[in-house]
């Protein structure tokens, strides 16, 4: 049973991690060839390149072999983007991290025992290693396509678009678009940053909890009578 765990564990892993790669390499690979089309003397030929590939993918049929590529590459991206972008199985992740620092947060604040048992302790620390190892994962990715969202605006307007008008406008317009971001929960935006500050606040309210059950030692606190007493003694 340890054996299918930890072979679970470590597949589930590599999963994330050679996902998270292919979609770095996609855009970083993306951001760089359209720079370097746009920076070369073919400027002036595929200015309409990418509004034509996203736009109407049915014209490509007379098009040189060049609008078929980058028309399937960025279509395998999007693809693959909206296939993990908001995905059940990312709400599923977060979910089950909330829950685990909320069960933790009420268990210590109750002051209920936990049972000395090496198996149930190896396989709560399996779990836990999982999760953070998980979150972490998908907090790399997440602040990682910020990144390259960003370096393909550095990337787009970089190119040689001075003095033409129409590239000019389609450039404009790529500008303004907001970077890609993972989200999970269908609200919360997944990045280290915000990862870090939730596993911040949660250890500072792990933190609280403990010296407010050494203050009150035999007191079921709710977490609405836990929030105030916090706020009492911990000023």
């Amino acid at each position: 049973m340890a054996v299918t765990s930890v072979s679970s564990i470590s597949m589930k892993i590599a999963k994330d991690t050679m996902e998270n790669y292919y979609i770095f390499r996609r855009l970083s690979g993306k951001a760089q060839f359209i720079a370097g089309l746009y920076s070369s003397k073919a400027a002036s030929k595929f200015y309409c390149l990418i509004p034509k590939c996203i736009g109407n993918p049915n014209d490509l049929q007379c098009e040189d072999h060049l609008y078929a590529d980058l028309h399937e590459l960025l279509k395998m991206s999007e693809k693959y983007l909206k296939s993990l972008k908001d995905s059940p199985r990312l709400t599923e992740l977060f979910r089950n991290f909330s829950t685990f620092w909320y069960l933790l947060w009420i268990l210590l604040s109750t002051g209920s025992p936990l049972k000395a048992d090496p198996v149930n302790i190896l396989f709560f620390t399996a779990y836990v290693i999982t999760k953070i190892s998980e979150s972490c994962l998908c907090a790399f990715a997440g602040s990682q396509l910020v990144n390259e969202s960003e370096d393909f605006k550095h990337a787009v307007y970089s190119i040689n678009w001075h003095g033409n008008k129409q590239l000019t406008n389609w450039v404009l317009i790529a500008l303004n678009q907001k970077p890609m971001t993972l989200v999970a929960c269908h609200y919360t935006t997944i990045s280290l940053n915000i990862l870090v500050s939730c596993i911040t606040n949660n250890l500072d309210r792990l933190t609280k909890c403990s010296i407010v059950r050494e203050i009150t030692p035999n007191y079921l606190m709710s977490p609405r009578i836990l929030q105030y007493d916090v706020a009492t003694h911990c000023r």
